[in-house]
């Protein structure tokens, strides 16, 4: 019995291996027919070289050199992969895979519209085309035990695959995907409970992926832990994913951060710590407008996200951002450049969801060296630049704005009008608008408000205090008018603070304080309570030493007169409650007087066709040729009307000829050679002259040989603290080369010759103030003037006012 026993083990055993050995032979025949049966269908071909084994010793598929073609290209390749089996594990209800080793996979995956192809099937024809070996039958009852399907759990110890490759096609745009290294390791699963562990290097589009993972779920509850590297990813790769308005993306962008995700029956939340975000060279164009990014960086210590089953999502945040060399420019004209910024830098990033809304707390901005709005191919400034914009602890949701304190720091504005009346120095920024405007109308169809829309959501704001750091310097130049109008305002000091709408009892102070050009000087100071029901404001200050000639390039055209000198001194005390405005302001005209329009002429006859507005204007003029007029401001802003009661009494009391004073003529006799007192003709008024101070052709600056007069004038002014003089500088044709006599229309001549005699009066006005202390508000300037008779010469005049 032992032996028959024994016998037939032996004969059982090498049937068996019979058996095996034969399938094991036979294996890459068979799969090779069944293989190439079943791809028919898709037009697919295996390469006769290919090799799939089955060893039963082992339960191993082994596949080697396999290649499917379709119309002789390749679209999968193998060079190996093994697959090894527990199939004993079966009786126990486990589907245990020991490995799967792959290594040098390629494929490819082509996504057209909504057709996708992996490996040249289609998978819409994959879903319709039935299998050729699945004859129809007709289905039978089940019974009902059948219908509860037997659990099995999968445990596979090892997944790897390496040197593959996979080639994406997505609307005829290639990415290629390099599996350099993929691992998943210890892979249970069944219904109750997931656990695994992945490890995987991939490349594509120049970048780097790493991504280290594991994952611990028990009836759907657990964590998943993972740290993910992006390395230098081209984010030109993504752009066929984009909507068509975002064109041309290129640039790099680096990730690199921690993640867990935890979940349980009530909430999911997601931690993510040391997070690293970098772009380089970061360029984009969106409905024509090109951004440039040089370099950014994001850090984050942590971002963690809350999603609860009865809960509004919870976002808490805390990290800082940092980028360098930002630039907005027109993508279709990039010479219009809108902005520019050298460095923008955010040192505290702080996001948070209180009371169910979130917050973003913003600590520490920097803004660095701004240029807006500049056009390079002309030779203009930009129309705003600062060197540094900080901003300390801004506060943002959807309900409200919070500002501690704003600091703006070497402010620039050139604001330069054409002869057409355009702003040149805002064309960079509205070409932009513009085609941003075109877009918006082409793109979004007209919408409908609903009520609940139209009503207005209220949105708190506050800012404790603004202020500027150095002086500001704004420039405007109008070429719109004739002759040109140039005045550069200097803002010494610019604040303003308490501004708070969920106190609207508060009151908001602004202080404003500079000069325009050198000498004219202002100063303001605002009180206002902007929300409360009945708005309220009050200005009080003024501005001094306005010099009008410079004005006159604006009402020669209304009153066919410019105004031939004089200074002006505003001072204003007025408020403003609800849309009631009452309040006085205080006018004072030092040296007044008008000339006809366009009479560059010293002297000319066109100047008695200004008499009859002179002798208008002299009934206002006191003692010393000033008009200063106390004027009380009443009325309603939405119907103005402004008292002017005193105006017409003093009027009529200015209108009487004041007496020439004896003392005048006695009193000059020591400056003889400087001054001289004649009688106005017509007038019997006595009027004091100062002789004129003549200049060489093209003279600009003070010579030795003027020093003498000035000495003398200075001494005079002294001496006279109450007189003023005008000083008006007289250029001649020898002054831009021309002969003695002749006549000057060229427009650009006139130009040339005013802009020569501003400078000779500014530097005499200049070395008068500057050595010998001399108050700049009595010497007043008039209208630059040419002389074309024959005995001409270059010179400044003055009158005593």
């Amino acid at each position: 019995m032992k032996r028959f026993t024994y016998i037939t083990l032996k004969v059982l055993a090498a049937f068996l291996f019979i058996l095996y050995l034969s399938v094991w032979l036979v294996s890459p025949i068979v799969s090779s027919h069944f293989i190439q049966k079943n791809i028919n269908q898709f037009d697919l071909i295996l390469n006769e070289n290919s090799s799939v084994r089955y060893n039963p010793f082992i339960s191993q598929i082994k596949i080697e050199d396999f290649t499917l073609e379709k119309a002789n290209k390749t679209v999968l390749a193998i060079d190996k992969l093994t697959i090894e089996m527990n199939l004993l594990q079966l009786i126990f209800d486990k589907v245990h895979i020991k490995s799967v080793i792959a290594d040098g996979i390629n494929g490819g995956i082509s996504v057209d519209g909504e057709n996708v192809t992996i490996a040249g099937v289609s998978l819409s024809q994959a879903a319709d085309k039935p299998s050729a070996e699945q004859p129809s039958e007709p289905q039978s009852p089940k019974s009902s035990s059948s219908n509860t399907a037997k659990a099995y759990q999968l445990v596979m110890p090892l997944l790897s695959i390496k040197n593959s490759n996979i080639d994406v096609l997505y609307n005829n745009q290639a990415l290629e995907f390099e599996i350099n290294d993929l691992k998943i390791e210890d892979l249970v699963a069944d219904q109750q409970a997931q656990s695994a562990s992945l490890v995987a290097d991939i490349s594509f589009a120049d970048s780097k992926v790493n991504i280290n993972a594991d994952a611990q779920l028990i009836n759907g509850q657990g964590e998943i832990n993972s740290d993910l590297d992006i390395s230098k990813f081209d984010l030109s790769s993504v752009q066929p994913w984009l909507p068509e308005n975002i064109e041309n993306l290129t640039g790099l962008i680096s990730f690199k951060s921690q993640q867990k995700l935890l979940i349980n029956d009530n909430n999911q939340q997601l931690e993510l710590a040391d997070i690293t975000l970098t772009l380089t060279e970061l360029a984009t164009v969106n409905n024509k407008v090109q951004l440039y990014v040089e370099h950014s960086l994001a850090q984050f210590s942590n971002i963690d996200v809350k999603l609860s089953n009865d809960q509004p999502p919870t976002v808490t945040a805390k990290g800082q951002f940092e980028a360098a060399n930002i630039e907005i420019i027109n993508a279709e004209h990039p010479q219009l450049l809108v902005a520019s910024v050298t460095n923008i830098a955010i040192n505290t990033i702080d996001l948070a969801t209180l009371e169910a809304i979130p917050t973003v707390t913003l600590n520490a901005i920097t803004v660095k060296d701004a240029v807006i709005s500049q056009d390079n191919q002309i030779d203009l400034p930009p129309l705003t630049q600062f060197s540094q914009l900080f901003v300390d602890n801004l506060i943002v949701s959807q309900q409200a704005a919070d500002i501690n304190t704003i600091t703006l720091s070497d402010l620039k504005v050139d604001a330069q009008i054409n002869a057409d009346k355009v702003l040149t120095s805002l064309l960079p920024i509205q070409s932009v608008q513009a085609v941003e405007k075109s877009a918006t109308d082409s793109d979004t169809p007209p919408e409908v408000e609903s009520t609940e829309q139209s009503q207005k959501t209220v949105f708190d704001f506050s800012l404790n205090d603004f202020h500027l750091m150095n002086n500001a310097k704004i420039n405007f130049k109008d070429h719109s008018v004739k002759p040109a109008f140039q005045q550069e305002f200097t803002i010494e000091e610019l604040q303003f603070n308490q501004l708070n709408s969920r106190h609207p009892e508060l009151e908001s102070t602004l202080k404003l304080r500079g000069k325009n050009n050198r000498y004219a000087h202002f100063d303001f100071n605002s009180v206002m309570q902007p929300f409360v029901e009945q708005p309220y404001y009050a200005l009080k200050g003024g501005i001094n030493e306005v010099s009008l000639p410079a004005v006159s390039s604006y009402i020669k055209n209304a009153l066919s007169f410019e105004i031939k000198t004089g200074q002006l001194d505003f001072n204003i005390d007025t408020k403003l409650t609800g849309d009631k405005i009452s309040g006085n302001s205080n006018i004072l005209l030092r040296g007044f007087d008008f000339t006809a329009a366009d009479d560059h002429e010293a002297d000319s006859l066109k100047d008695q066709t200004a008499i009859p507005f002179s002798v208008a204007l002299g009934m206002l003029k006191d003692s010393k040729g000033n008009v200063d007029l106390s004027l009380p401001i009443s009325g309603n802003t939405n119907d103005p009307s402004f008292g002017l009661s005193g105006f017409m009494s003093l009027l009529v009391k200015k209108a009487t000829m004041m007496a020439a004073k004896d003392y005048l003529m006695t009193t000059f006799v020591p400056y003889a050679n400087v001054v001289s007192v004649a009688m106005t003709a017509g007038k019997m008024l006595l009027k004091v002259r100062f002789n004129d101070l003549p200049f060489t052709a093209t003279q600009s600056e003070i010579s030795n040989e003027q020093q003498t007069f000035i000495k003398q004038f200075a001494a005079l002014l002294k001496d006279k603290s109450d007189t003023q003089v005008t000083l008006c500088p007289v250029a001649t044709p020898v002054d831009v080369g021309l002969n003695v006599g002749d006549k000057i229309t060229d427009s650009k001549l006139i130009d040339k010759l005013h802009q020569l005699s501003l400078l000779r009066v500014e530097n005499f006005k200049q070395t008068i103030v500057d050595e010998y202390n001399i108050a700049s508000s009595r010497l007043l300037l008039c209208t630059p003037q040419i002389d074309s008779a024959k005995n001409a010469q270059p010179r400044i005049t003055f009158n005593v006012n």
